[in-house]
């Protein structure tokens, strides 16, 4: 059973905070791991460094992101064939499968009409894996 429109919002969000609070919970749980500090006498773990510097560049990751993404589109809208059409569709659900679940949902759906428009039945199984793996369906 696929669910409706109304409740993938909802799932798209539930999908965020469990994430969310996995990465929360690990990130705390390394904070209370004594070897996890640097010897350098200072007391600070080696890792919240690195947290830091990732947060300083969270917008550069961001930015690289958007202009990956704004690649893949503008190659999608030049391809021709159905081929390198579901490729590039398939690669931008990666793109946000991490980023955007409701983006990801998007090109999701549209490679299963993909799928079906060309008749092909292991597109069409990828991408219904997919979508169930993005609204955690076991």
């Amino acid at each position: 059973m696929i669910p409706d429109k109304h409740n993938i919002d909802s799932e798209s969000s539930s999908i965020f905070l469990s994430r969310f609070f996995i990465f929360l919970f690990l990130s705390v749980s390394l904070l209370s791991m004594p070897g996890c500090r640097s010897g350098g006498g200072s007391g600070t773990p080696d890792y919240i460094s690195s947290l830091d510097s990732l947060i300083d560049h969270q917008s550069d990751f961001e930015r690289e992101k958007l202009v990956k993404i704004a690649d893949l589109r503008r190659k999608l809208n030049k391809s021709v064939s159905a081929t390198e059409r579901y490729s590039l569709n398939s690669l931008l659900f990666e793109e946000f499968s991490t980023y955007n679940s409701d983006s990801a949902m998007k090109y999701i759906d549209a490679g299963i009409d993909m799928a079906e428009s060309a008749g092909n039945k292991e597109w069409l199984m990828q991408s219904l894996i997919r979508k169930a793996e993005i609204m955690n369906i076991p």
